[in-house]
């Protein structure tokens, strides 16, 4: 599935094979996970796959509209539970 999501990409100024194997290789950290977690999204959509996630938000009931989570989850650390969906 992998290649088949940097296929994609191939043909963007500077994004070579080259280029892909370093984003797979690299750890990215991201600091704040966001409301929806898009930045993640998208940084595995191009290609990482290694992340390291700071944040010290919980889950809370008022998140349940737009984030992937459920009534079970309210409470944790919503880097540990992003991590189980």
């Amino acid at each position: 599935m992998w290649n088949a999501i940097v296929d994609r990409q191939t043909g963007f100024i500077n994004f070579t094979p080259e280029t892909a194997v370093a984003m797979r290789g690299a750890t990215v950290a991201i600091i704040g996970a966001g409301g929806n977690g898009v930045v993640l999204d998208h940084l595995v959509r191009i290609g990482f796959e290694r992340f390291i996630l700071v944040d010290p938000d919980a889950i809370e009931d008022t998140n349940l509209n737009r984030l992937p989570f459920t009534t079970v989850e309210i409470g944790q650390p919503k880097v540990r539970a992003q991590t189980m969906v």
